[in-house]
């Protein structure tokens, strides 16, 4: 018969031991009796579902729940009941679809770097008058001459390096590794298009300023000068200063139709400066157009590189290119024409090969400043302050184009000007043939 056990006896009773394990099988250790954290407000439920079993422990105080784990308090945002992503979802949700429309159209967008790099209001030189100038004042152009004659080629190159160098890498920002894009990295974001925009602006003036230079001046002997002058500039900007870009603006220059057809003073350079002319001839001009051909490899003290096509291709439209009379500017014609009429594959892989050097230029980045950093504080060359005047892009502009000019669109005023330089080329190869002797 059944001996019955009240329930005050089984309390006192001890609890039957666990089961033998099998035969053949080793039992295991048991585990060791950790200390159980219990919140003041913990009521033990006697269900196997977490709450109250040994292992875990949950509790709401002030509105926040603690889940607690094995000596462990996990704070679980998911039972938090006023959180702030619930509240601020609820009151889009409770929200007029109209109204909400209406409240994010009226927000305000943050506009990334609209204003172009060039303050020409604002600047001021002791080049230009400091009231209106005209375009090609005559001051400013004898005086930016003689610059050019007293000063070697290596200052030249030093201080038309700075200024490229302040523009597209920025000299306050050269030594900082933080994420803001200031310069170079902003050349392949879509919020840079205004930023590539005063990179074809400062190629721009700088291939005009190399012609005005050579077209104004009133004999061969001083055009021959001023042509083999620019040559080693050129030569100077590639090498020893690393500049890739500022050797492009001048060579676009040296090689713009109204100066090639000036046979005379190409034949005085060969004349006079066999030297200079041979170097233009067999080493700048084939590196010119390897460089546009994506075929050139980098050399290490590159400071600035060769950006102008990237910067070319980055911006231009499909009907510029496939349309029945595309339009192109100079700069287009010179650069990316040439493969694109030339290559077999009409320049698809050249344009793949400018794309991939796009992408490098953010990882190279740390190359270029550190390369800038010794031109800029190289204390061998002495730093003029005119001088370096005399190659920044806002002098350009007033110079070329004058106060009022220089405001006006920039494709207006480059074709315009670019018609003047055609005019004083013709006058100057039709002046030489009547003089000629039969």
């Amino acid at each position: 018969m059944e001996q019955k056990v009240s329930p005050d006896e089984k309390e006192n009773t001890a609890p039957s031991p666990p089961p033998k394990p099998a035969r053949g099988l080793k039992e295991a250790p048991p585990e060791p009796q950790r200390p159980l954290y219990r919140h003041p407000s913990y009521h033990a439920s006697g269900s196997d579902s977490g709450n109250g079993s040994g292992d875990s422990a949950q509790s709401s105080v002030a509105g926040e729940d603690l889940i607690q784990h094995r000596g462990v308090v996990i704070r679980n945002p998911r039972f938090i009941p006023n959180s702030a992503s619930s509240v601020t979802l609820k009151c889009y949700v409770e929200m007029d679809p109209i109204a909400a429309e209406e409240a994010l159209l009226a927000m305000d967008i943050p506009r990334v770097d609209p204003v172009s790099r060039f303050d020409v209001e604002a600047f001021e030189t002791l080049l230009l008058p400091a009231v209106d100038n005209k375009p090609l004042d005559s001051g400013a152009l004898d005086t930016f001459k003689m610059m050019l004659a007293e000063n070697g080629p290596t200052i030249l190159a030093n201080h038309l390096t700075r200024v490229d160098i302040k523009l597209i890498l920025g000299e306050e920002h050269l030594g900082r590794r933080g994420l803001e894009c200031l310069g170079l990295e902003m050349i392949t974001l879509p919020q840079g298009r205004q930023f590539r925009q005063d990179l074809i602006e400062r190629t721009e003036c700088l291939r005009l300023l190399v012609a005005v230079t050579i077209l104004t001046c009133p004999t061969d002997e001083e055009r021959t000068e001023i042509l083999n002058k620019w040559i080693l500039v050129a030569l100077d900007t590639k090498t020893a200063m690393g500049n890739l870009f500022g050797f492009c603006g001048i060579m676009l220059g040296l090689c713009m139709p109204q100066i090639q057809r000036m046979e005379p003073i190409w034949h005085s350079l060969r004349q006079h400066y066999t030297e200079s002319a041979f170097t233009f001839e067999a080493k700048l001009r084939p590196t010119l157009k390897s460089m546009n051909d994506c075929s050139n490899p980098q050399a290490p003290n590159t400071c600035l590189p060769h950006m102008l096509p990237y910067v070319l291709l980055k911006d231009r439209r499909v009907d510029e290119v496939l349309g029945p009379n595309p339009t192109s500017s100079p700069l287009i014609s010179a650069c990316i024409a040439l493969w694109e009429s030339s290559a077999s594959d009409f320049g698809l892989s050249i344009f793949s090969s400018h794309l991939d050097a796009g992408r490098n230029f953010a990882t190279n980045l740390p190359t270029y400043r550190r390369n800038a950093q010794m031109i800029l504080q190289d204390s061998s060359i002495r730093l003029d302050e005119l001088l370096e005047d005399a190659f920044r892009t806002e002098f350009h502009m007033k110079f070329l184009w004058g106060s009022k000019g220089a405001l006006t669109p920039a494709k207006d005023r480059h074709a315009k000007l670019e018609q003047i330089l055609t005019l004083m080329s013709e006058k100057y190869c039709n002046t030489r043939q009547l003089n000629d002797p039969i």
